[in-house]
């Protein structure tokens, strides 16, 4: 299946000595690390609805209240059209649109909505849209994906279209109805699949009216979002971001870095977490997993050695973060080559 969804930076490589259960072993890999690049560590929400009915003034009130929670930047994402609100200081609006196309594809950095092709088949019609907010430079994201119950065709369907990412989690129905808000499942086994779709992470908010009762977690608003490395405060630097695949999908936990050593060294530099797993091609031997020193509750930071694990990676790594409230953060995937000899 054709691997879609990001382009990756230059590559840092590396050649030691290793193990593979107890046996030597040589390992050579190469780590494209999308997250190497120059540029400020950024917190956004791209699936925000700024108006309500025909409440005028949500689109300010929205942008004030996630300025004041931290937010950098804003997707104004309405159902099937495009909002310009009043410009507030210190957040960025990205414009963008909900597009109901048989399911509700986000169209990330659009101005305007292209025209449908809907026929009744919503595999043929997400994938129509895809094509077509891409060829007008959009980004497309498929929202709560495991919510809208797509099958394993219309996914892999998706995906040959060209689809960029997928909310790997929509917190607006995350904990509640029937807590369909985690698609990390789903999206890795894309992944394995040769999808190499970024990683999204979205509150899905619906105006200042949302009751904190409805949610298993206290409320919606802000509790997901995407983390993002950008070079530039601009909503160009966002978008490349974006399509460079320098995100993370999180439900608390952020990553302040991700860097790789030439001794084959990942290390992970994170808020307060009580686990780090690395996760790659295969089942429960496809990645490793880190976890704080001995005696300690948490860390914030954590660490791959490709020396002891390397073997088990194939074609890419993503890193989930857990923190003390079980809460997850995501990264999209980190392209990864390696070969392993065995030595006598």
């Amino acid at each position: 299946m054709q691997a879609v969804g990001m382009e990756t930076p230059g590559a840092l490589t590396f050649d030691i000595e290793g193990v593979q259960k107890r046996k030597p072993i040589r390992i050579k890999g190469c780590v494209y690390n999308q997250f190497a690049a120059k540029g400020t560590w950024m917190r956004a929400n791209f699936h925000c609805h700024l108006t309500k009915g025909e409440e005028t003034q949500w689109p300010s009130t929205a942008l004030k209240l996630y300025r004041d929670l931290g937010y950098d930047a804003v997707g104004g994402m309405c159902h099937d059209k495009i909002v310009y609100p009043e410009p507030v200081e210190d957040i960025i609006v990205i414009p963008g649109a909900e597009v109901s196309c048989g399911g509700h594809l986000l169209g990330i950095g659009i101005k305007a909505i292209p025209n449908s092709q809907e026929n009744g088949k919503r595999i043929e019609s997400i994938s129509d849209m895809i094509r077509r907010i891409k060829e007008i430079g959009g980004v497309t994201v498929l929202a709560h994906p495991f919510k809208s119950a797509y099958t394993w065709e219309e996914m892999c369907a998706f995906c040959e279209a060209g689809l960029d990412g997928i909310e790997v989690v929509n917190s607006n129905v995350r904990g509640k109805i029937a807590d369909t808000g985690r698609a990390d499942q789903l999206w890795h086994n894309l992944l394995r699949e040769g999808c190499r779709l970024i990683a999204v992470g979205s509150d899905d908010a619906h105006g200042p009216h949302e009751d904190a009762g409805k949610s298993g977690w206290g409320g919606v608003p802000h509790m997901g979002f995407t983390g993002l490395l950008a070079e530039y405060r601009t909503p160009e630097s966002i978008l490349d971001a974006l399509r460079r695949g320098r995100t993370y999908a999180s439900e608390g936990p952020e990553i302040h870095s991700i860097d790789v050593s030439e001794k084959g060294k990942m290390t992970v530099a994170c808020s307060p977490c009580v686990a780090c797993h690395f996760r790659s091609v295969g089942g429960g031997w496809g990645g490793a997993s880190s976890y704080p020193p001995a005696g300690k509750s948490d860390s914030g930071k954590f660490f791959f050695d490709f020396a002891t694990q390397g073997y088990r990676v194939k074609h890419y790594m993503t890193v989930v973060l857990q923190d003390k409230h079980g809460r997850r953060a995501w990264t999209s995937p980190i392209r990864v080559e390696t070969t392993v000899e065995m030595q006598q």
